[in-house]
């Protein structure tokens, strides 16, 4: 069933019964794009962990309201690893691609890095396009929670949010050496941070402030990749590792 993006107070979750409207753009989509028909049932996510049954109630304007039928709580994103995508903002929608594919492969935290070699840095508006792919991918890949999206964070900043996590660290085949510092040990953690650098590398500070952290080395084959490729091929791959 297609899914719509409801927008809740987290402290006043709707119960069924309850009466809810959606936003004028999740109202156009219903409208317009589907042809919504009153007393059809639909599937409402509310980025927060939780899934509704709703049915068409009224139209007003351009906006509609729906009557909860059911709510359950999706098990999926309250069992799984918590994976953490730290990763350098690169330019154009390249690092769009990045927050559409973090929601789709099960990140529970996007954070923007602002590093040394960095292309280009997080500019106005940006935030909220992120914010916009990272619904539209919620809907489509059917999940139901939102990441977690952090303001644009320089490396020491981010390595400290993830403190307490088994941090990981993508790099070029080159850079390898640099960055093995640290080695795998210890049980395994559920919270998993990957830390994907720009399309310059990482600098020779920064990959000894990963392996000072503790951050090990993960190896994403053979050939250099782009840093979108990388988040994405290292969020699977930490997935896998997980038994995910």
């Amino acid at each position: 069933m297609r899914q719509f993006f409801l927008a809740v107070d987290p402290a006043a979750v709707p119960r069924a019964g309850d009466l809810v409207t959606l936003d004028r753009e999740e109202s156009h989509h219903l409208q317009a794009v589907l042809r919504g028909a009153e007393g059809r049932a639909w599937c409402l996510v509310d980025g927060l962990g939780n899934r509704y049954e709703a049915r068409s109630a009224a139209v007003a304007g351009k906006l509609v309201t729906l009557e909860v039928v059911s709510v359950l709580r999706d098990t999926r994103e309250d069992d799984g690893p918590l994976l953490t995508l730290a990763c350098a903002v690169v330019k154009g929608k390249h690092f769009d691609l990045v927050v559409e594919k973090a929601v789709e492969l099960g990140a529970a935290r996007l954070l923007p890095l602002v590093t040394a070699r960095g292309v280009i840095e997080p500019g106005e508006g940006r935030r909220a396009r992120w914010e916009s792919l990272m619904r539209a991918a919620l809907k489509q890949c059917g999940r139901s929670r939102l990441p977690e999206l952090a303001e644009p964070l320089d490396l020491p900043a981010a390595l400290a949010a993830c403190r307490g996590q088994a941090l990981y660290v993508g790099g070029a085949p080159d850079e390898r050496p640099l960055l093995a510092g640290a080695a795998a040990g210890g049980a395994p953690r559920r919270e998993r941070a990957l830390f994907i650098g720009p399309e310059g590398g990482w600098t020779a500070v920064e990959a000894a402030e990963l392996a000072s952290a503790g951050a090990v080395p993960l190896d994403l084959g053979p050939f250099t990749l782009r840093t979108e490729t990388a988040a994405i091929v290292g969020l699977a791959a930490l997935r896998a590792l997980a038994g995910s």
